[in-house]
């Protein structure tokens, strides 16, 4: 197995979407100027395209460091350095001159015989400079800190490795070493340890059993037995009311509801807020199921709205389970003006208008792109077969987004493709933490002070990067990143459910529109899914 240390994929893609959104303005203005037919979304997916493909392949594809069972070598280029030719472990420090003055560089380099051998560190925002010290060029490496520690494992490097967790006392701080410092021993012998995934995961909560109602002739009796319920049940809905004013954030709906109404009119812009809240509270209830902690619903001017968790979802059949849980209650509630409007004999079409919008809305988020909820339900359902499978999905449903953007010309979807490719990033970076974490025996014993120190000696020293704000947004990476080892992919029956599940649902909405297509308003959803 061969692990590869990579810088981080975000910048070049954020690289891309800029370079997209210039293109796509400059299009825009030339077509303003000169009155001619310039395609800007076609200008804007090449140009971007164009930056990703020569930042991907000029930079981030040539740089990093690749670990397998017989040696280490840099994907820039070089043969494979053995193992047992390593012979020093050197933490060093260079100064590299940047536009804005001097930029202090931390890195790692490996020694043996014949002079140096390799060097890397975690070259933060100078990602895009070749720095060139007196081990050579440096390999950017994201993960410097996980690198040291599987480097720590072959070499024996005590002072590196953080001390079995103890049950009943802390872990005690990292030690400070020296920069420079020099660390020589010889390499132990065996291949990478690969242990097993830790059997997580959550049940729900167990149900309290439904209470009975005993009831009593007279009126006083009555009154006696129900009022206590009553005022816990008007406490109960006080209290439901407070969660969900709390849970809905209610100055971005507002401001949604504003920029909604200034393209639809109000009662339009009304039904689409309903059906956004709703769907959203469809996740958020399937967050709580699965006992992942919300901080809330954000409402997106233009782009609908977002369930925000506080805690990563390891599990791959917790986030399919959330993922389709949004348009499921979609699809109820698209339910409502459907049979309402069958049940009056058809007087009301604009109760056929108001359910093939919904159904329509729904059947959009279950496009397999991402960030889309077929997107992410897809995506787990890929990744629990292989990584490697999830991540070609994932950028296959890129690529299918790009094709359908530019066939539509929707503008809007090409936003939605942005978020989407920085959500592919984050993804990338989940994927190649985990496989790093599983290849340390230590990982069971690192805790993030020691992972912290770790990434310290080989990265660069940026200004503000050790303010408690940066700390705290560092742990919670490493925590998510500790949280994917405690996850589980689905079963069999799992992928067959989850699966089956998403084609009844699409085809569940299909139908709706399909059934609503003679009815004045509704056959012009119908004509846009044609």
């Amino acid at each position: 197995m061969t692990l590869r240390f990579r810088g981080r994929l975000a910048p070049h893609l954020f690289a891309a979407v800029i370079a997209a959104v210039a293109a796509g303005v400059c299009a825009r203005i030339a077509q303003a100027a000169l009155g001619a037919p310039v395609p800007w979304l076609v200008a804007a997916l090449a140009a971007g395209g164009a930056v990703l493909l020569w930042r991907y392949l000029g930079v981030y594809g040539r740089d990093g460091v690749a670990v397998d069972e017989h040696g280490i070598r840099a994907l820039a280029g070089g043969g494979t350095i053995a193992w047992d030719e390593v012979r020093t472990l050197r933490l060093c420090a260079h100064p590299h001159a940047t536009g804005g003055g001097t930029a202090l560089v931390r890195y790692a380099a490996l020694e043996r015989d014949g002079g140096p051998a390799l060097a890397f560190c975690d070259k933060g925002p100078l990602a895009r400079h070749r720095i060139v010290t007196a081990h050579g060029p440096l390999a950017d490496v994201a993960e410097s800190g996980l690198l040291l520690a599987l480097l720590a494992e072959r070499l024996e490097l005590p002072e590196l490795l953080p001390p079995p967790a103890a049950p009943t006392a802390a872990a005690p701080a990292a030690p400070e070493l020296p920069m420079p410092a020099v660390l020589d021993r010889r390499v132990s012998a065996g291949g990478l340890c690969l242990p097993a995934l830790c059997a997580g995961g959550q049940r729900d909560p167990p149900r309290a059993p439904f209470s009975t109602l005993r009831t009593s002739y007279g009126i006083w009796p009555l009154v006696a037995k129900l009022g206590p319920k009553l005022a816990t049940g008007v406490g109960q809905l006080w209290k439901a009311v407070a969660t969900g004013a709390k849970t809905f954030k209610l100055g971005t709906a507002a401001v949604s509801l504003g920029a909604y109404s200034l393209l639809l009119s109000w009662p339009s812009a009304v039904a689409l807020m309903v059906m956004i809240a709703w769907h959203e509270y469809g996740h958020v209830h399937a967050m709580r199921r699965c006992g992942v902690p919300v901080r809330g619903i954000y409402f997106i001017p233009f782009l609908g709205g977002a369930a925000v968790h506080e805690a990563p979802i390891p599990d791959r059949a917790q986030q399919a389970y959330v993922a389709l849980n949004g348009p499921l209650w979609g699809f109820y509630l698209t339910l409502v003006p459907l049979v309402a409007f069958f049940a009056t004999g058809q007087a009301h079409p604009w109760l056929a208008v108001c359910a093939a919008l919904w159904a329509a809305l729904n059947l959009f988020n279950l496009l397999p792109i991402l960030p889309l909820d077929g997107g992410r339900a897809l995506s787990s359902i890929a990744f629990s077969i292989h990584s490697g499978l999830g991540l070609a999905l994932a950028c296959g449903t890129l690529v299918a987004g790009l094709a359908l953007t530019i066939a539509t010309k929707l503008g809007l979807l090409a936003l939605v493709l942005a978020v989407g490719a920085l959500e592919f990033a984050t993804e990338v970076a989940a994927t190649q933490r985990r496989e790093c974490l599983l290849a340390l025996q230590c990982a069971p014993d690192l805790e993030f002070a020691w992972w912290h120190r770790l990434q310290a000696l080989a990265r660069t020293v940026t200004q503000g990067q050790d303010t408690p704000r940066a700390l705290g947004q560092e742990q919670a990476t490493f925590e998510r990143s500790r949280a994917v080892l405690r996850g589980r992919s689905m079963s069999s029956r799992q992928l067959a459910v989850f699966a089956a599940g998403y084609v009844a649902l699409t085809a569940a909405l299909v139908g709706v529109i399909a059934a609503l297509r003679h009815v004045p308003g509704a056959d012009l959803i119908h004509g846009l899914l044609r």
